[in-house]
């Protein structure tokens, strides 16, 4: 994002977020909201937009059955029948943002009315706007999410390894949404947008099983590899894949059932396209612990970007553990890489430990590693709003009482909105 564009919406946000919170709302004579639109700058990707600022119980009742009252009457009288979203939508607006007390339970209901209109949304809580004022740096952090939705970029990461040519894909999962034989949510991120270092994602559902990702790594590549066509010029020439919490039990599905699914579907896109491919499986469920012995003795945490990739590791694949990120309480602990498939065997690890550390930069929000590569923590997130939009909704049955994925995937999901391609859960 550049400067200028910076300091102009984060003084119009400023403004906007002043008004809202200083506002004397009154609730019980203002049960439908109050609102403000507010005009927007263009951003690298080109966009011009408007957004719609939505507060929401700012000031707490002290009867709790007024306070659910009040809750109650939002929901029919903003959420009903998407009466808020179908007018920000017949109006072009492409986002809309909620300010709201902490204890105010909207957060599914917003979401899944986001995918169900497909227009943007993003919630501030009224502590985190009252923050704004003494901390610089909150108001920063919600600017640049805000960017992010809309398709913007906050920073470049001055990287050697991370080139256009490379796509990156991480996949993570999520079973909050069901329970017994309920579906599974699977998130995906990848560097699909126009520029090479903006991730983005989506979610699939699928049965819970020992075999997670089997039935969807190749339609979720198929629908990435689409959005990379319209976005870029040349098709890349390296794909590295990241799977979180693959057990080792299941590196031979990887090796062997995975790796073939990956390039049938590459085949069938483009039939004399052969990029390099690579096969990743993370995961933090280990027993290895590691520290820092310092010079007088003392035993800390890793530094940020600390590898070890030897003694420890696995004599029969290329690995190595990373600790990217700043332990904020306790002991951090280091995930482990483990390289499954490779066309082309990596001669130089550094290479791909490198690339891993520098993915743990591009988070985008703050400005600070993050624990795991981009692709693998933005799947999560994904993973966690398909868990959080199935919870609400529930799930679609067949007529034989079977889960029908079909009809959740085309109703729930965003692989067929606007908004697929896009940074929506930033």
């Amino acid at each position: 994002m550049s400067s200028y564009y910076a300091r102009s919406i984060q003084s119009q946000l400023f403004q906007a977020l002043v008004l809202q919170t200083l506002i004397p709302v009154v609730l019980m004579y203002v049960p439908a909201g109050v609102s403000y639109s507010l005009p927007m700058f263009n951003i690298e990707a080109g966009l011009s937009t408007s957004f719609v600022i939505v507060t929401i119980a700012i000031y707490p009742a002290v009867d709790p059955i007024l306070t659910m009252f009040i809750v109650e009457n939002y929901r029919k009288t903003i959420f009903g029948q998407g009466n808020l979203f179908e007018k920000a939508r017949s109006s072009k607006r492409q986002l809309l943002m909620f300010v709201f007390r902490r204890s105010v339970p909207l957060h599914a209901q917003i979401k899944s009315l986001e995918q169900k209109f497909d227009i943007l949304t993003q919630e501030i809580t009224l502590e985190t706007a009252e923050k704004i004022f003494r901390q610089p740096q909150t108001l920063q952090n919600i600017v640049n999410k805000t960017n992010m939705k809309l398709g913007g970029l906050n920073y470049r990461i001055d990287s050697t390894v991370l080139n256009p040519n490379i796509l990156f894909i991480g996949f993570e999962t999520s079973s909050k949404g069901g329970a017994g034989d309920g579906p599974v949510s699977i998130g995906f991120a990848a560097n699909m947008m126009q520029n090479h270092q903006q991730f983005a994602g989506g979610y699939i559902y699928a049965p819970q099983a020992r075999d997670t990702y089997g039935s969807v790594v190749g339609p979720v590549l198929k629908q990435i590899l689409g959005v990379v066509r319209r976005n870029r010029k040349d098709p890349p020439q390296e794909i590295i894949m990241y799977f979180n919490g693959v057990t080792e039990g299941q590196y031979g599905l990887i090796n062997e059932v995975y790796s073939e699914e990956i390039k049938k579907t590459i085949m069938a896109i483009k039939a004399d396209w052969r990029p390099r491919l690579m096969i990743i499986a993370t995961s933090k469920a280990h027993n290895e612990r590691f520290y820092q012995l310092e010079k007088n003795k003392a035993v800390s945490n890793l530094a940020p970007g600390t590898v070890i990739d030897h003694t420890v590791v696995s004599p029969v694949f290329s690995e190595f553990y990373l600790a990217s990120a700043v332990a904020r309480q306790g002991t951090a602990k280091a995930t482990k890489y483990t390289i499954i498939f490779a066309t082309n065997p990596e001669a130089n690890l550094a290479r791909i430990e490198t690339i891993t550390n520098d993915l743990c930069f591009d988070h985008q929000i703050v400005f600070q590693p993050v624990s795991l590569p981009v692709p693998l923590f933005i799947a999560g997130r994904c993973s966690q709003r398909g868990a959080a939009v199935l919870g609400y909704n529930g799930f679609r049955r067949g007529e034989n009482g079977n889960v029908d994925y079909d009809a959740m995937n085309e109703q729930y999901g965003y692989s067929q909105k606007n908004l697929f391609g896009k940074r929506f859960n930033a």
